[in-house]
């Protein structure tokens, strides 16, 4: 151990000492973001539930058959492709040899989480050498060649067209042969130069996770050679690897593994094909995620055998309507060691996908899978797994998923919901203190259960019930005398709309803040106002953007209020009339946060069920049509020659891939179409609703709304992206302004101001004027003060009007300028700039009171989550 410390040092002072006299590093940060929605049906293996499959030996019923699971549905968030960041980099020390480094991790983009805990790098930590002569040399935690992950990685998205990530979906090849553990740590990686499109690679991992095991026959040590070669349209890979298993206690097996991987694809003209062929020797397991399964049938710590076995796959890449057509098969066969007779297995997979790229780094997808084996040792397993992505704000690198922090779902609220029942009841002697403590007690293993990854929650009180019974008995059904699912549903999903109405209010009141900011920086550049869709006056951009700002306060002040009048408790309601049974309904309705209990029992369990939702997602569709509006206002412009208002976010704009000259405003057309996609969900609400007779739950959809809520988040918070983007060329926006003639108007009530002349007679000369500029190519840009004299002479002869123009030349020039009719404005609101500062002040005022009220309806509820939490310890 001492002589590798000592090596170690070594190699990282010479590395110090090479950096010393080498040039400047060349560093780069990338990395993707993916996300989605995915749907699973499965009946298998106890065990095998996705995502991550199993991860332990089976065990055998009396009847030696593995335990079912039974059939289970699941809609999550996220599409098992993991997001990845990272810094990679290079430096030269020599014409012939560089410094290289790679740094990379994974997260989960639907909650933030690092894919591997404590591990900061987990995809991949290297450095080594690279030289042109003599090829590349590197260690540290890498990828197996026999995946295609990082920088050693030589097979996935080159020999099947779903790759890794998608593979974890529609299975792809992984699903009926096998990968190696995708990373080794204590590794070390070489690959020679290419030589006539042809290398080498050879990789051995010492194994362990600590100085103790690394390198020993403590621990499994992994090896693997391979061969690849690039042509112009071919790829050909070929990969053996093998696993020296340790003497540690907790192996899988007690035989050394190995397998051999040939794949690669071909280019056609018109598509695509890819192909796979696998032998396994002593595997531990098949398949991968969902569909792993482990070769043992005892328990863990039994010295087993593994699977042997062929696997077999083939897919194409099809270019279809802009996009790319994905579809793969695989087949796979074998047979487990552990069993001499009922030991043969086979395994089918079948995998459709879509992509379609909205620019050079933006794509949405749609991919589903089905995976069927048939197993003798353990029955038939079958899984469907099916993968959607939300098409609303699916926009990688231009806009993050909203704050979903203040929203839960209704496990959370079963919970809640039973935990002060226990109180409510205790405190009104209607349950045992001793009853009270083990449904207590039972109450948290559930949640503890529930915050495992992967876990199944529930979204119905007859889901939730048993498993609470099977913990403390039947005994704990007294927790439930005057209740019904009818109340306890109707108060779970009175409170879930709550939270996704503020959820939005605040994603909306952060769209104001954004408008804000851009009034503040934009503040002095004037622009045209169309009014009927023509050219009408000049104004201030600020102005237009703080009328917005009160737009969407008057959007957050209905959530707000919808918020207050629907705060009511639905417990102690029952079904339809009230219950016998003596609850406290107001000490209920305190310790969930809410305002009050029920005036009518009907009205709280059957009415206004429905009309919470209805109300809701008008709202919703409120703010979407304010957006809408907004960008239509901008395309206005925007489809001019040379727009005055644009967009700086440089993923918001993507060229044309046939014609040159075209930018198109991709995430503005993007944000207005998931607007029109949420105003449609929010009709849905209320077509389900027309002729429904009271009781039906149609309306009362949990997944429904929280599709549509969250999906209108999205929307807002694209927008308020969009918005902080926006620069206005000034200069082009004066001449635009100066192009049209909307200063007449200050020239009539120039003349009634400085002239006497009534305001109907200066329009009627004004509009006349107006119809000569336009005849002659006139603009306040380059008229001159003859031609209103001309025209005015015309217009006043037989009159009872000066016959001479009335306004002086330097009256005249201050009526046609933009700013100074601006300048002039007197009343309030107006877009006078002496005005606009108080304005932003009022706005920013009211944003301020509009947010106070959002986070106290958050502080309300979490000081009553804390209230419950209390008073359920001094039980």
């Amino acid at each position: 151990m001492k002589k590798h410390s000592l090596l170690a040092a070594s190699v990282a002072l010479a590395l110090i000492g090479a950096v010393q006299q080498a040039s400047a590093a060349n560093v780069e940060v990338f990395g993707f973001l993916d996300q989605g929605v995915t749907y699973r049906h499965e009946d298998g293996n106890t065990g095998m539930k996705g995502p991550v499959g199993q991860s332990k030996a089976n065990v055998l019923d009396s009847a030696g058959y593995v335990t079912r699971q039974g059939t289970s549905h699941s809609v999550e968030e996220g599409t098992g492709n993991v997001s990845t960041w990272g810094i990679k980099g290079s430096e030269k020390l020599s014409d012939n040899l560089e410094v290289i480094f790679h740094l990379e991790d994974g997260f989960l983009a639907d909650d933030g989480t690092l894919y591997m805990n404590n591990v900061l790098f987990e995809r991949e930590s290297s450095v080594g050498f690279r030289s042109k002569i003599w090829g590349e040399l590197k260690g540290g935690r890498m990828p197996a060649m026999s995946t295609g992950s990082g920088t050693t990685g030589l097979l996935n998205s080159r020999v099947n067209p779903f790759g890794a990530g998608w593979g974890n979906m529609t299975g792809g090849w992984k699903f009926t042969g096998t990968l190696a553990s995708a990373r080794w740590n204590n590794m070390i990686n070489y690959k020679t130069p290419v030589m006539h499109g042809a290398q080498l690679h050879f990789q051995h991992s010492f194994g362990g996770k600590n100085d103790a095991t690394e390198g020993t026959s403590d621990t499994d040590r992994w090896t693997a050679v391979g061969i690849n070669w690039t042509g112009n349209r071919s790829y050909v890979a070929a990969v053996v690897d093998w696993i020296a298993a340790g003497n540690s206690a907790s192996r899988l097996t007690d035989k050394d593994t190995w397998k051999a991987t040939v794949g690669g694809h071909y280019k056609f003209d018109r598509f695509t094909l890819y192909g796979t062929a696998q032998y396994l020797k002593n595997t531990k397991w098949i398949g991968g995620y969902s569909t792993k399964e482990y070769a043992p049938l005892q328990h863990a710590g039994d010295l087993t055998k593994g699977l042997d076995g062929w696997a077999f796959s083939t897919g194409v890449d099809v270019p279809a309507a802009g996009g790319t057509v994905k579809v793969s098969a695989a087949w796979g066969f074998g047979e487990n060691n552990n069993t001499s007779n009922q030991n043969k297995y086979d395994r089918v997979n079948l995998g459709l996908g879509y992509i379609y790229p909205l620019s050079r780094r933006t794509s949405i997808y749609a991919v589903g899978g089905y995976f069927w084996q048939d197993a003798d040792w353990p029955r038939m397993n079958k899984k469907l797994l099916w993968s959607r992505v939300n098409m609303l704000g699916f926009h990688v690198g231009k806009v993050q998923a909203p704050d979903q922090s203040i929203v839960h779902d209704t496990e959370y609220w079963l919970q809640q919901i039973n935990r002060a029942s226990v109180v409510a009841n205790v405190e009104s002697g209607l349950l045992d203190r001793e009853l009270a403590r083990k449904i207590r007690s039972a109450l948290d293993e559930l949640r503890r259960e529930a915050a495992e990854p992967g876990a199944q929650h529930c979204d119905l009180y007859i889901q939730f019930e048993p498993k609470l019974l099977k913990l403390c008995g039947m005994e704990a059904s007294r927790l439930h005398a005057g209740r019904s699912s009818q109340d306890i549903l109707a108060t779970s999903n009175a409170a879930l709309n709550q939270e996704r109405l503020m959820m939005l209010a605040g994603e909306t009141a952060r769209l104001c803040d954004a408008l804000l900011e851009t009034a503040k920086r934009e503040s002095d550049a004037l622009v045209p106002a169309y009014t009927n869709g023509v050219q009408a006056q000049p104004t201030l951009y600020s102005h237009y953007l703080l009328a917005q700002v009160y737009v969407f306060s008057r959007d957050i002040e209905r959530m707000v209020e919808c918020v207050r009048r629907h705060d009511v408790c639905p417990m102690g309601s029952c079904v339809c009339n009230g219950t016998g049974w003596p609850l406290n309904s107001a000490r209920m309705a305190e310790l969930l946060g809410f305002e009050r209990t029920a005036d009518n029992a009907f009205d709280a369990g059957q009415c206004r069920g429905n009309d919470l939702p209805l109300e809701a997602s008008q709202i919703a569709a409120s703010v979407m049509l304010h957006i809408d509006a907004f960008l239509a206002d901008f395309m206005t412009q925007y489809s001019q020659t040379k727009p005055w208002i644009h967009s700086v976010d440089p993923n918001g704009v993507y060229h044309s891939s046939a014609m040159p000259q075209k930018r198109n405003p991709g995430l503005i057309n993007d944000c207005r179409r998931d607007a029109g996609l949420v105003i449609g969900e929010a009709q849905g609400v209320l077509m389900r609703m027309q002729n429904l007779t009271l009781g039906m739950a149609d309306v009362r959809d949990s997944w429904s709304m929280e599709s549509l809520m969250t999906d209108a988040a999205v929307v807002v918070k694209t927008f308020a992206g969009i918005v902080k983007s926006l620069r206005v060329d000034r200069e082009r926006a004066l001449a635009e302004l100066n192009a049209e003639w909307t200063c007449t108007q200050e020239i009539a009530d120039t003349l009634m101001r400085e002239a006497g002349i009534d305001f109907r007679t200066g329009h009627g000369f004004a509009s006349r004027f107006v119809t000569y500029a336009r005849e002659k190519g006139l603009t306040p840009a380059n008229v001159k003060y003859e031609d209103f004299c001309g025209v005015w002479s015309e217009f006043a002869a037989g009159k009872d009007l000066p016959q001479s123009f009335p306004l002086s030349t330097g009256q005249l020039k201050q009526a046609v300028k933009p700013r100074h009719i601006l300048e002039n404005r007197k009343t309030p609101g107006s877009a006078s700039p002496l005005m606009l500062e108080d304005q932003m002040k009022s706005a920013s005022q009211m944003v301020r009171a509009m947010k106070s009220r959002v986070d106290f309806f958050i502080q309300s509820r979490k000081e009553a989550e804390k209230t419950l939490e209390s008073e359920l310890q001094v039980l």
